[in-house]
């Protein structure tokens, strides 16, 4: 009885053997069965899935060599408002996306973009049965510098009638100054242009026009005299800086020398007669007249006159 027993446990023993002789070799198998099924993975863009390893991508045992993604952008750096180049390859992958709203996009390509903020864009390739990899590159963006205020032109007088240290200036003038740009009005004042006399000032009123201001004398102006036009940082333009002069301007002019005073001398021919009331001959010993039917030639010059007529003409009595 007892030698039954022990040899029906020896059976038992060997069969359990038997079964792990089996069994034992495709252990290994199945379990990589396992991982295969298992959820969707994610891999480096530099794995390599070689030999014995080969993924069965749809059942027909696809072997892939190798899937990768590569992502850049050019500049990495830019400022608010400017735009940046995405630029992609990838191998083994069967479509691409990238996030930031972008979307589905080509396996290679390259996309112009402008963010508004640093942002980091990442490209995902699909490769095999929810198998996916990726890259990302990041974009910093730079608040650029306010622009500075454009500087207005100057202004400036660009010339002025009468011109500086003119000579024979006529005494009823006006004096004018000629500006770069068009003039406020209502800086164009006798307390912004002055004529002076020495130290003293002129009387006389300013008017502007456009790009003119004009100063008129009240009345005429001395004879051969310098006089002092002055301008002030007082005037400004029409613009919305109301932009000045730098600094004061002042020019001379000096005017005309007066005119010698006209004279005229007229004589009688023959000199015994003087044509005048009163008159006298050359002597002065008694008045002449002359006598009926008579004629006598009246002959006359004159200086410093606009006109001269030096012909003559004959007088009968």
């Amino acid at each position: 009885m007892r030698a039954h027993t022990v040899s029906k446990g020896f059976g038992i023993v060997a069969v359990i053997f038997s079964l792990l002789f089996f069994i034992v070799p495709f252990l290994p198998a199945w379990l990589h069965a396992g991982e295969i099924n298992a959820s969707p993975i994610s891999i480096s863009p530099t794995d390599f899935i070689r030999g014995e390893n080969t993924i069965d991508c749809g059942g027909n045992g696809l072997r892939i060599e190798a899937v990768s993604v590569a992502i850049d952008a050019e500049p990495s750096i830019i400022y608010r408002g400017t735009t940046s180049t995405l630029s992609w390859t990838s191998t083994g992958a069967k479509s691409a996306e990238i996030d930031q709203g972008i979307g589905i996009v080509d396996l290679h390509g390259t996309l112009e973009v402008s963010p508004s903020k640093t942002t980091t864009y990442t490209i995902t390739i699909h490769w095999c049965k929810g198998m996916t990899t990726t890259d990302s590159v990041t974009i910093e963006v730079l608040t650029p510098e306010p622009k500075p205020e454009p500087t207005p032109a100057p202004l400036i007088i660009t010339y002025t009638v009468p011109s500086d240290t003119k000579l024979n200036v006529a005494i009823d003038s006006a004096i004018t100054a000629h500006f770069s740009m068009a003039i406020n009005g209502s800086t164009a004042t006798t307390n912004n242009f002055k004529l002076r006399d020495g130290e003293s000032d002129i009387s006389g009123s300013v008017s502007s026009n456009g790009t003119t201001i004009t100063f008129t004398p009240s009345t005429n102006l001395a004879y051969d005299t310098t006089y002092t036009a002055i301008i002030t940082d007082g005037i400004t333009a029409a613009n919305n800086a109301g932009t000045q002069l730098d600094s004061e301007y002042t020019w001379t002019f000096t005017t005309e020398k007066e005119p010698p005073l006209l004279e005229v001398t007229i004589r009688a021919d023959p000199e015994r007669i003087i044509l005048s009331p009163g008159g006298t001959n050359p002597d002065n010993s008694m008045p002449k007249t002359i006598a009926k039917r008579e004629t006598v030639t009246l002959a006359w010059t004159s200086a410093n006159a606009n006109t001269e007529n030096r012909s003559g003409m004959a007088v009968s009595a």
